[in-house]
């Protein structure tokens, strides 16, 4: 039964006395409507006020009973409750009897006798805010609950009831499942706290991965790559024009995002983000930046080169090699430490096309520039040479040619015999007479030398 006051007025009288009805009547749990119909003496027409009300009553004896807290049926609906990171959540508290039942009351100071137990070793285990209100059904208690940090979770619950002074523990644990809230800022992956990331090649394609946090720093496992909003730019070393592509995906097996970067120029990518980046020591930093260097040396690539193309006998001839990576960029052997052990440097006759038996190692000092391996040669016997480069057993680029003439700016006269015996021309010596005999015609020949006695 429920017993409902209507307060009326007269409204032709201000501040007239308040007429009482008292109304009583028998009614099911639950909503309802109740309307109040009164004849209005001004008007002659009757008039509807309508109210709603949500009647609880008597709970049933086959859902409820009246009883002691039994721990160990007491449990949580929903398992497990889930909640974003720093959102409340919620979770509900089922008191029950050793029977099952619900007990059919609710404790009047509900906020002080539920409580949950508190992780002393780790406090980041602990719920960071919580309150508790009466459930929908009698023995119920809705426990909201927040959290900041984000993951997989099992809260014991205490109780203070059936006239304790102390706390018992429920025998069922709370599972509280904490999301990540939305993406709030970047991490990369790396050891450097500085905004430069280690040096790659363009022999490889560059990676780096980044894991996107929510404003708690939880991870966010299932991120897409357009929550790290990242941009990327290269700035070529040379003035020449660079192409670039990247690419970008989620991880098989961790939370992280993966970039690839490939570039067929050396130079600087810079990579920036549109939500604030975080180095490995928490500080906010803008970018990060990393240098591609030249790949390797390529040796179908690379250019052998001499200084001149014609040269007197004797005269310093200086061969180039200029190493390239497969893309054809300049390569600084000095500052990307290339060896240069194996690149070798041989001269060939006329007719070798390739390094073979007939080709001669150059065995002057060989000397490294910033972008070029040298040798300083003298040739003092006339004739076309080929100068061929080799990368260990690969031939660099294409053989420099240079033909070498005698030198007639310095000359001297040789007077030869021919000798008939020998069928062979013989220098005269003038410690050592010639001897013939003298049937024998002879026949002379005076040669123009230069001073490497190269026949003018």
């Amino acid at each position: 039964s429920i017993g409902i006051q209507f307060n009326i007025r007269d409204a032709r009288v201000p501040n007239s006395d308040l007429t009482y009805l008292n109304y009583l009547h028998q009614l099911t749990s639950g909503p309802a409507e109740l309307v109040l119909a009164a004849n209005n003496q001004i008007s002659k027409k009757i008039e509807e006020v309508k109210f709603n009300i949500d009647i609880i009553g008597q709970a049933s004896t086959e859902t409820h009973t009246i009883g002691d807290i039994d721990l160990a049926k007491t449990d949580f609906t929903p398992l497990p409750s889930e909640a974003r990171a720093g959102q409340w959540g919620q979770i509900m508290l089922n008191l029950r009897h050793s029977s099952g039942k619900l007990l059919s009351f609710w404790y009047p100071n509900h906020e002080g006798m539920i409580t949950f137990v508190q992780n002393t070793k780790d406090k980041k285990l602990n719920i960071d805010e919580f309150r508790v209100e009466r459930g929908p059904q009698m023995g119920t208690y809705l426990i909201n609950y927040k959290k900041n940090l984000a993951g997989d979770f099992e809260q014991q619950i205490q109780v203070k009831g059936d006239g304790k002074d102390t706390f018992q523990t429920v025998q069922t644990k709370a599972q509280i499942k904490i999301r990540p809230s939305l993406p709030a800022r970047v991490i990369f992956n790396t050891e450097s706290s500085t905004e430069v990331l280690p040096e790659g090649s363009l022999d490889s394609p560059y990676t780096f991965s980044l894991k996107v946090l929510d404003e708690f720093n939880n991870v966010i496992p299932t991120g897409k790559p357009s929550d790290a909003r990242i941009s990327i730019s290269h700035e070529a070393d040379t003035s020449s024009s660079s192409t670039c592509s990247f690419n970008v995906g989620q991880s098989s097996t961790t939370p992280d995002i993966e970039y690839t970067v490939k570039c067929n120029k050396p130079g600087k990518v810079t990579v920036k983000s549109g939500l604030p980046i975080f180095n490995k020591d928490g500080k906010t930093i803008q970018q990060y930046t990393f240098n591609l260097k030249a790949g390797g040396i390529d040796a179908s690539k690379s250019i052998v080169t001499t200084n001149i193309t014609q040269t007197p006998a004797g005269q310093d001839i200086e061969v180039r090699v200029y190493p390239r990576d497969r893309q054809q960029n300049v390569i600084n052997l000095k500052q990307q430490k290339i060896d240069t052990e194996t690149i070798n440097l041989h001269f060939v006759n006329e007719k070798a096309k390739n390094l073979n038996e007939t080709s001669q190692l150059v065995t002057s000092k060989k000397s490294i520039g910033d972008t070029y391996v040298y040798w300083i040669i003298k040739q003092t016997v006339a004739g076309d040479y080929k100068f061929v480069a080799s990368l260990g057993d690969e031939t660099i680029g294409k053989p420099a040619v240079i033909q070498v003439k005698p030198d007639t700016t310095k000359t001297q006269g040789a007077l030869y015999r021919f000798d008939g015996e020998t069928n062979q021309y013989e220098q005269y010596n003038d410690k050592q007479p010639w001897v013939q005999k003298f049937s024998q015609t002879p026949i002379f020949r005076y040669l123009l030398l230069d001073l490497s006695l190269i026949h003018i």
